[in-house]
């Protein structure tokens, strides 16, 4: 995102190229140069792309990761990047933290509602995660996130103790 925004105020188009696993950006327009600013900003061919796609994710190349993408998604990438981090670290409190910060920085953003409510659940906050996915269900109807926030609460409900 900095060289994006560097890049704009110098008046050099720059474009955040999300790649599955990693990220590179493109200077110069369409034609320009791609340039990887987690490897020194050093130069990159696409196969080295595609190479290094394969080795962080394991995924063939496609062309489309060459599109441009928004400062919005990166800022998002990186916030459920985070929240994996602090999974691996079993850190419940900083997951929950980094998924409710992305779900109030991003309110028209149904993915990251999803993501709140999921780490809700992971991090057993049940009453949390059900309000929350039905908030989703409510605010962003018809969505695939509203589709998945609907069965995730179905499947809490049946797993419930019933109350007699």
């Amino acid at each position: 995102s900095l060289w994006m925004i560097v890049g704009a105020r110098a008046g050099i188009a720059v474009w955040g190229l999300g790649l599955p696993g990693h990220f590179v950006v493109r200077v110069g327009g369409q034609e320009g140069s791609l340039v990887d600013p987690f490897g020194f900003g050093r130069t990159v061919t696409v196969k080295q792309c595609a190479k290094l796609v394969k080795r962080l994710s394991g995924s063939a190349w496609n062309d489309d990761y060459l599109k441009p993408v928004h400062c919005d998604d990166i800022a998002a990438r990186v916030l459920r990047n985070l929240v994996v981090c602090y999974h691996r670290k079993h850190d419940a409190h900083a997951m929950y933290r980094m998924a409710r910060f992305g779900a109030a920085v991003f309110p028209l953003r149904p993915d990251m509602h999803l993501l709140h409510a999921q780490v809700a659940q992971v991090a057993e906050l049940e009453p949390m995660a059900i309000h929350l996915y039905k908030e989703l269900v409510g605010r962003f109807p018809g969505t695939s996130e509203a589709r998945q926030a609907a069965a995730e609460l179905s499947d809490m409900i049946d797993d419930s103790p019933s109350v007699h």
